[in-house]
């Protein structure tokens, strides 16, 4: 069989490999059984072509039963077992084996190499690439893509293992390549590289000279000759090369991207400026690298505060140039998000929407806006609208029963989320997410054993849902049930975040309701240190349950004016609380 129109590699190989069709010479065979497999290959080759893939796995897998020493047939059943999600590790390696023999048996195709190279690549098995490539660069010297993909596998087997051998024959090979192609930056830019990593400075001056000689107006070659003696400790000759680029090309964003890395690397905000200032205001410069300038811009100076007016002159010259962009307006709400203008944030997010609504992320941001605003009825008008446009993602259904919960309207937002199908989003944590909030509606609606498994489904899907625990534990001991499983829940969930306030006081109650009471003091103190401390959260109180459950536990622990204290200051806190006020009068620990 001579010619074989066969290829099995998945898109994203195919990208990498030779188009075309894949010619092979191969003895004649002659039993019954060897023309069967000859004529299920063939077969295999027309549904691969009709892009019937299933049907070329099937008639490749019986192929390959019927004769599994033919190299040509067992290394294209080895392409599909590679791209099956469910093969084992053994027929994993059985089928890279059947690959790289079929390269062995004709080293020349270069077809064969190219797919066994992006095979050998994926699966990180360098040396079998280095082989590759120097046959391929043995067999086919009229080429110079061989010898290139060789000198890059040897650079990066040197990053892997430090041999520098590995440098200077790839260098070898660079300098091979320069001869017949010149300096260009692809190949004199990686021997630029080596020497850097070799540590020869000279030598790295001498071919960056002969670079720029050669490509006196390339704006690539004055971008990298810049951060070459940047990298060098030569700001100078940096600075001079960079301002050259942007006198051969003034409306090049990568000129105005490099240049503003190395002002600010310099540490020099002025020059700084006004490289990002420069590029924005320019009307000729795409809008794609303006926004990672400006992101890049955002993202360093946003934490000072003193910075804000400066990245406000900076949006605004952005939007007067680039109006209705999209990604402009939500660049703008995350900034204003962080910086604690919330409201302005929301504005910008809608804007962002409105121009394009296709990203969940942008609803999801706009929808948790809505909440630290408070403003209940747009985070559920906004999850609704998101609901119906993304219905495969859970998040939305979540935060709309949040929002119905956070109205009081628990049976609505039971209601909702009972009718959820959970399988259907593919995402445990969101579903744990969801489980939570469910188990959270139950126990407030009193059913305290649904609760508690909403919150157990809620874990298991997601063992770090340490809300979920939280919630669980300190539920089950208000009820004085599930003691158990209540500590070992709060144990985690103090021990995964144990700055926590809230878990503490969780752990410490459910400590109480055991009759632990030395431990439950010993938890309840390190949560009123967490606010009351020197490294506390300034400004911050705890809540009046903290004081109250304070008061409980020191009273057990006989300290009985302690206690009342801590009642006290709850009940300053919750002055409307029946309980805490009869405890307050009788000064003892009460129930009811």
């Amino acid at each position: 069989m001579k010619n074989r129109p066969l290829y099995l590699l998945p898109f994203f190989l195919l990208v990498l490999a030779c188009a075309g069709v894949i010619s092979a010479a191969r003895p004649s065979v002659e039993s019954e059984t060897s023309l069967k497999a000859e004529y299920l290959f063939l077969e295999a080759a027309n549904a691969r072509n009709a892009g019937r893939y299933d049907d070329c796995y099937m008639l490749l897998r019986e192929a390959y039963r019927l004769a599994p020493s033919d190299p040509y047939i067992a290394a294209s059943y080895g392409e599909m077992e590679l791209m099956t999600p469910l093969a084992d590790s053994l027929r994993r390696e059985r089928a890279y084996a059947a690959i790289a023999e079929r390269f062995r048996m004709e080293p020349t195709n270069r077809n064969y190499a190219e797919v066994y190279s992006v095979i050998a690549k994926s699966a990180q098995r360098i040396d079998d690439l280095i082989e590759i490539w120097r046959t391929q660069d043995s067999v086919r010297p009229d080429r110079s893509d061989p010898a290139f993909y060789l000198a890059g596998s040897l650079a990066a087997r040197y990053a892997m293992r430090g041999d520098t051998a590995d440098l200077h024959e790839a260098l070898e090979i660079y300098s091979r390549l320069e001869k017949g192609m010149g300096h260009t930056l692809p190949v004199s830019g990686r021997k630029i590289d080596i020497y850097m990593n070799l540590g020869d400075t000279t030598a790295v001056l001498a071919e960056l000279a002969a670079l720029e000689k050669d490509a006196p107006a390339d704006v690539s070659t004055k971008i990298f000759a810049g951060s070459v003696f940047a990298g060098l400790g030569m700001p100078d000759s940096a600075r001079s090369r960079l301002d050259k680029a942007l006198q051969i090309d003034p409306d090049n964003g990568s000129v105005y991207l490099s240049r503003a890395d190395f002002f600010r690397e310099q540490g020099d905000s002025t020059g700084y400026d006004a490289a990002v200032f420069g590029a924005l205001e320019s009307p000729t410069i795409e809008f794609a690298p303006k926004l990672e300038l400006l992101t890049d811009y955002v993202a360093k100076l946003y934490t000072d505060s003193a910075q804000w007016p400066r990245i406000d002159s900076m949006f605004t010259v952005m939007q007067e140039q680039n109006p209705g962009e999209a990604m402009l307006h939500d660049l703008l709400a995350r900034y204003k998000s962080e910086t604690g203008k919330t409201a302005e944030a929301a504005e910008q997010m809608s804007y962002s929407i409105d121009l394009d609504g296709s990203d969940p992320t942008r609803w999801a941001s706009l929808v948790q806006y809505y909440f630290a605003l408070q403003d209940t009825v747009k985070a559920l008008e906004t999850s609704t609208k998101a609901k119906d446009l993304f219905p495969d993602n859970g998040y939305f259904p979540l935060t709309m029963s949040t929002a119905l919960a956070m109205q009081g309207r628990d049976t609505t937002a039971l209601a909702l989320l009972d009718t959820l199908d959970l399988s259907r989003y593919g995402n445990d944590l969101v579903c744990s997410a969801i489980l939570s909030t469910k188990g959270d509606i139950l126990w407030r609606m009193g059913q305290a054993a649904e609760a508690s498994s909403a919150y157990r489904q809620a874990i298991g899907l997601n063992p770090d849902n340490y809300m979920a625990m939280n919630n669980f534990a300190y539920f089950n001991a208000c009820e004085g049930t599930e003691l158990g499983a209540a500590e070992l829940y709060a144990g985690i969930a103090t021990g995964a975040e144990p700055d926590n306030p809230t878990y503490l006081d969780t752990y410490a109650w459910v400590l109480f309701k055991k009759g632990n009471y030395a431990k439950a003091k010993e938890v309840i103190d390190t949560t009123l240190e967490l606010y009351e401390g020197e490294d506390g959260a300034s400004g911050e109180e705890p809540t009046p349950d903290i004081y109250d459950h304070a008061g409980d536990i020191y009273f057990m622990s006989g300290e009985h004016d302690k206690a009342l204290e801590f009642w006290k200051k709850a009940l300053e806190l919750d002055p409307d609380n029946k309980l805490i006020r009869k405890k307050v009068k009788a000064k003892k620990y009460l129930t009811e």
